[in-house]
């Protein structure tokens, strides 16, 4: 029944978009709103025209001397007036943010001088009076003077953001970002108007050339019940639209030689873009292209440099042979030749990450290699009525990730492929002055690929003739505290979202104090993923595959449907469906948004009738024997007098559950005072689990559920959504004309979370996802806003917070479950709880005609310089002892304190931008800047180990055990603390060049 409306559903909005002559792009508009008055006078003046420059947008004053525009997308315009007997006036610089009010007041003088025009430059107010939610707004013009490269960067500058240091992020994006004690994957990230994240893992790693990002508008909490399926915060990306005349830039970044104050990690970025009209000399077509290229060495530099240690007359093991490969000898000077050596005058061996391994096209040990392209179309097929946004993203990322573990074997280091294609449209059609509809189509695919340099870039598709018949993917030598120089450690992973959304939004501004805005979406998933967990015997049910099976010929082969005969799952088919209603009333400094917002998700799966018993059981008369569907028997220790019978089929599955939501939303705010503004904001926000936790194959499953050969978690399509309640007040005041302050404090009561629990299940207990984590989260922000005062500018961002909960992710409950033991719930600090952050630029610029004169010039005219300052407090661990058995060099301890009850130290890092701009006429200019990261060259501590809470001792060496090691195995251990991960980058030059035109 549900899947059948929902065909209906999307056939409707097929036949409904036909109509409409677009095929790609989303856009997000806001309104201006103000008052023409007579400046002599001070009557109000009717009949003005107002006129957005550059675009058939524009309003007349009424009767009052009130105009409106709506439907404005967000940028940056210039407004002109124009009225017989009074002087035109051109106000730049006036910004439009999605859903917000620009206010913009004119002041006309009767007609003088033979109609001369006044220019005036507008400033961005700092006080926003519809403000009712914590945001921060940074325009492009920002991101370009700070150190910081690309949109995210940016974002996590915002107050109330956490980046998560304790583990390598190296999918990019929001996978480390925590907003006001949130997990990554609650972080909503919209570009142009559509949704960015990955919903296999709740994480959005698109990306958008630097030079392409109009502007960045990050909302920390109280957002409107036009956003869903994201709980706590939303990155808002407006990238740039071709304007009335042709412009671009081309750029180079890199770090030839360390500019001499610094190490050379091989940083090579080239970008450039360009816009304006289709057809030269007419607007109705517009465009903006952009493209971005990097190729990064040494993508995480040690500061520790290159590991050393010194070569034994036998290699670097004791043991001369291979157990598992007898062909492979580990002193055989051939083998010598898949390693990148280095010898200094005494011996030494120095491992260089920057290496070219034997696969990835010469991409080094520790690289990163990668591209985007980002295309904007806007077309205004009817002036005033019907206008067309088209836009495209992709994006490629190349990622080797070092591993110290591997360094005697650069073949199996891990690879990542990632890759994101975006595309939409959005059709505008403005009924009246006051009203308007639009109707928007997305494409998303997001694909990743996990797999070691062994196999190469094209494994995972076609990895048959690497894979038959090998074992031993993996082995470890007691007497080599490193990995041996085999194969390595096989990982192996595929998996994609696509989906296609629909979306459609009304608005009416009914009149000058009301706005109200009704909207749907639908969105319908294709989701697969291969996850080879068993190389030894890819094709047998200990590999968890979705819209895969693995062929006699051990080939990956895509299929289509269902076929639960014969354990089969087909690509899962989630979809979901949302509505919204909006209202927003504005009077006499009063603004009241409240919304109400409905959410239906369906995984698109079967699921089990009975958790309990998930492949059935009947009477037997010996104890803990088991026989499968194919008559093989076995032994399964610890079971009650039953005979499994291992018949997972059919008749075992159900149809899932659809889950319906509804979440109310409410804020307020209002002025205390001329240069006072308060703000509160309430809401009940849901969010729909990682689609990668709903879903088992059901080969897996049984597998799992009769006779495990590992512990591992298994999806559960019977996940209800996340959700939480928040609530917000918050005070902005304006210290001066050119100084703001804003301060407000949250609590946030999240429920449902997911996490990893032990199910009771026959005969085995599974290890399931289950809605189990909850807590509490609260703090305060304070921000300082500085603009422009002579030649400074800057920003102050101060947030203290706890965040408690009872898990910190999906699998924190794993351990506890593997091992059997209680874990109790109980509220702990997160992994992300950092009780103290604090983030600060400062800004210094001359201007045109600027600075000290030397021989006549201004030698230092268009030149400025930006720092970036950020202190945190340190983020917690739990204690544990040390236990003398090495596990790949890596002691296994038992917790011997409160769950994150101990916390690492303080960090503090300056980063430092220096630029100059030379102007060559009126339309090209060249900048050239140095880029310093960690300034001051600071050793910060990211994480540490748990046993001794240091960053470079892991407390084994004073065990009985650690104490015997020989010299050989004492070098060799060492060489576990040289990767430098457990410390920020040391620091990093700098030089870029941009050229514009």
């Amino acid at each position: 029944m549900f899947s059948t409306t929902f065909r209906k559903f999307t056939l409707l909005f097929a036949m409904a978009f036909s109509l409409v002559p677009l095929s790609l792009f989303a856009g997000t508009n806001g309104k201006i709103t103000g008052m023409v008055k007579d400046k002599e006078t001070g009557d109000a003046l009717p009949g003005v025209n107002i006129i957005i420059d550059g675009t058939t947008m524009g309003a007349a004053t009424n009767a009052q001397g009130e105009f409106t525009i709506i439907n404005v997308p967000a940028g940056v315009y210039a407004l002109s007036t124009s009225m017989i007997g009074y002087t035109k006036i051109t106000k730049q610089n006036v910004r439009v943010l999605p859903d917000f009010t620009t206010r913009v007041d004119f002041d006309l003088s009767p007609e003088s001088l033979g109609g001369e025009e006044v220019v005036i430059v507008a400033e961005r107010p700092l006080i926003q009076k519809d403000q009712t939610m914590t945001m921060t707004v940074t325009s492009s013009e920002e991101i370009k003077n700070m150190p910081v490269r690309g949109f995210q960067a940016a974002a996590n500058l915002g107050v109330g953001i956490t980046v998560d240091t304790k583990t390598r992020n190296l999918d990019g994006g929001t996978a480390n970002v925590s907003v006001r004690g949130g997990r990554p994957n609650e972080t909503g990230v919209y570009m142009d108007g559509f949704q960015q994240n990955n919903l296999l893992t709740g994480t959005a790693n698109a990306t958008v050339p630097n030079g392409a990002v109009e502007e960045l508008l990050v909302i920390t909490g109280g957002f409107d019940a036009e956003y869903g399926r994201n709980q706590s915060g939303i990155i808002q990306v407006t990238t740039k639209s071709g304007g009335t005349r042709y412009s671009g830039n081309v750029e180079w970044n890199g770090d030839p030689g360390g500019l001499g104050i610094a190490e050379s990690y091989g940083y090579n970025v080239f970008s450039g873009g360009i816009g304006g009209p289709i057809i030269p000399g007419s607007n109705k077509i517009r465009f903006y292209v952009s493209a971005e290229g990097r190729n990064i060495k040494d993508a995480e530099p040690s500061v520790n440099g290159h590991p050393v240690f010194e070569l034994s007359n036998l290699g670097i093991s004791a043991r001369k042979d291979d157990p598992n490969d007898p062909n492979i000898t580990i002193d055989d000077p051939s083998r010598m030749d898949t390693v990148i050596w280095d010898l200094d005058s005494h011996g030494n061996v120095k491992f260089k990450k920057g290496a070219r391994p034997s696969r990835g096209g010469g991409i080094g040990m520790n690289s990163d290699r990668g591209y985007n392209l980002q295309g904007k179309l806007t077309f205004d097929v009817i002036a005033n009525r019907l206008r067309v946004d088209l836009s495209g993203n992709y994006s490629q990322t190349y990622r080797r990730s070092f591993l110290m573990s591997r360094v005697l074997n650069p073949n199996s280091q891990l690879l990542r492929d990632i890759n994101n294609l975006n595309i939409g449209g959005t059709a505008t059609y403005t009924i009246n002055e006051r009203s308007f509809f639009d109707f928007g189509v997305n494409g998303y695919s997001s694909k990743r690929r996990l797999t070691n340099d062994a196999l190469g870039w094209n494994g995972l598709e076609s990895y048959s003739s690497t894979i038959k018949g090998n074992t031993g993917y993996s082995s470890f030598y007691n007497d080599n505290l490193l990995n041996d120089i085999g194969r390595g450690a096989l990982n192996y992973r595929s998996d994609e979202d696509k989906y296609i959304a629909f979306k459609s939004n009304y608005t009416n501004q009914i009149n000058k104090n009301n706005q109200i805005k009704a909207g749907v979406d639908y969105f319908y998933h294709w989701v697969r993923f291969l996850n080879i967990v068993d190389p030894d015997n890819p094709i047998s049910g200990a590999n968890d595959n979705i819209g895969y099976i693995i062929n006699s010929n051990y080939e990956a082969i895509k299929i289509s449907k269902d076929d639960l005969e014969n354990k089969i799952l087909g690509p899962a088919k989630p979809n979901s469906f949302s509505a919204y209603l909006q209202d927003k009333l504005e009077h006499e400094g009063l603004v009241i948004r409240a919304g109400l917002r409905y959410d239906l998700f369906n995984p698109g799966v079967k699921r089990l009738k009975d958790q309990s018993d998930p492949t059935g059981q009947v009477d037997a008369s010996q104890a803990g024997k088991f026989t499968d569907k194919n008559g093989v028997s076995g032994y399964q220790p610890n079971t009650t007098d039953r005979l499994w019978s291992g018949t997972l089929g059919p008749e075992d599955y159900e149809s899932a559950k659809t889950d319906h939501k509804i979440s109310p939303r409410f804020s307020v705010s209002f002025p205390v005072s001329e240069r006072t503004q308060f703000r509160m904001s309430y809401g009940k926000f849901f969010q729909q689990p990682n689609l990668q936790n709903l879903y088992v194959s059901p080969s897996f499953l049984e597998r799992m559920s009769l006779y495990p050969p590992f512990a591992g978690t298994v999806g559960n399509p019977n996940l209800k959504a996340e959700k939480s309640t928040q609530y917000e007040v918050g005070v902005r005041r304006a210290l001066s004309d050119n100084v703001a302050i804003d301060v407000n404090a949250y609590y946030k009561d999240i429920q449902d979370l997911i996490n990893s629990q032990s199910i009771a299940s026959r005969p085995n207990s599974l290890i399931m996802n289950v809605n189990t984590d909850e807590g509490v989260i609260q703090g305060i922000n304070i921000a300082f806003e500085v603009r422009r005062v002579s030649k400074f500018s800057g920003r102050l961002n101060y947030t203290f917070q706890s965040a408690r909960g009872s898990g910190s992710g999906e699998n924190t409950g794993f351990r506890a479950s593997w091992l059997g033991y209680s874990d109790a719930k109980f509220n702990a600090p997160l992994n992300f709880d950092q009780t103290h952050n604090i983030n600060a630029t400062l800004d210094i610029r001359n201007s045109k005609a600027e600075g000290p004169e030397l021989g006549g010039h201004k030698i230092l005219e268009n030149a400025g310089i930006n720092f970036l300052v950020n202190a945190g407090s340190g983020l917690p661990y739990t204690p544990t002892s040390v236990v003398p058995i090495q596990v790949f060099g890596v002691p296994q301890g038992k917790v011997v304190g409160r769950r994150n009850s101990q916390r690492q130290p303080w960090t503090f890092r300056i980063d430092m931008k220096a630029d100059k701009t030379v102007n060559f006429g009126n339309n090209m200019s060249m900048n050239v800047y140095v880029q310093v990261l960690n300034l001051l060259d600071r050793k910060n501590i990211l994480t540490v180990y748990s046993a001794t809470g240091l960053a470079d001792d892991n407390g084994f060496l004073d065990t009985k055990a650690g104490q015997s090691l020989g010299e050989r195995q004492l070098l060799q251990y060492q060489v576990n603390f040289r990767d430098g991960l457990s410390y920020d980058t040391p620091r990093q030059a700098r030089l870029g060049v941009i050229f514009n035109f």
